[in-house]
């Protein structure tokens, strides 16, 4: 007796989901001519120009002040973002900066003391270097000091082209934020979730639909 009762709960069930489905685009259907009705009445000529952006303008936005192509697009939630990235990138440029233009001058006044066998404790220009780079020199010599130098300079150009490409990413979003902005979505596409039957196990389930009409 089962054998026979749960195709019929599954083909019912199957019934009751399509019905509901057809009813329900029937509704929407009907909806959408009234709106599209009332639409056409109040029609404004510009309304799509002013709707869609333009790409060009949005990316000279950005390019000129990043996160203003972002406003332009109305996408205002993208502009702290943008300025993370810009500020954490341009944040590293600076500090790494600051301590290699420490250190290359620590490498100048140490090998000229080195040169004129001038003892650092009778340098005014050596008194004046950081401690950190002092300490650097005493603990480890003159060698320790390029090295740091070096491996900062390395840093500073590693976070200049980090903070390019940060930029340049700013203005590749809005550029194509803009060109999305004259993407229409039909009503007519949907995704779904629908009644299915397989036909093979004899069972009944739902699955995820995507319709173009």
């Amino acid at each position: 007796m089962n054998t026979f009762i749960k195709p019929l709960l599954t083909l019912a069930t199957i019934f009751i989901f399509q019905a509901t489905e057809t009813h329900a685009q029937n509704f929407d259907t009907a909806t959408l001519k009234l709106a599209n009705a009332d639409a056409s009445k109040n029609k404004d000529p510009n309304h799509t120009k002013t709707k869609e952006r333009i790409p060009r303008k949005a990316a000279t936005l950005s390019a000129i002040l990043p996160g203003l192509g972002q406003i332009y697009n109305r996408k205002i939630w993208k502009v702290p973002i943008v300025y993370a990235a810009l500020g954490t990138t341009g944040g590293l440029f600076l500090y790494n900066l600051k301590w290699y233009q420490k250190y290359r001058q620590g490498v100048l006044v140490i090998d000229i003391l080195n040169k004129s066998k001038t003892k650092p404790g009778d340098s005014t220009a050596y008194f004046k270097l950081d401690r950190v780079v002092k300490i650097t020199y005493e603990n480890s010599g003159i060698e320790a000091v390029r090295f740091s130098r070096n491996d900062l300079r390395k840093n500073v150009d590693y976070a200049a082209i980090y903070f390019a490409v940060a930029w340049a990413l700013n203005v590749i979003d809005a550029t194509v934020d803009a060109h999305l902005s004259g993407f229409d979505v039909s009503p007519d596409l949907s995704l779904k979730i629908q009644p299915d039957y397989n036909i093979l196990n004899r069972t009944a389930g739902l699955s995820l639909a995507l319709k173009i009409k």
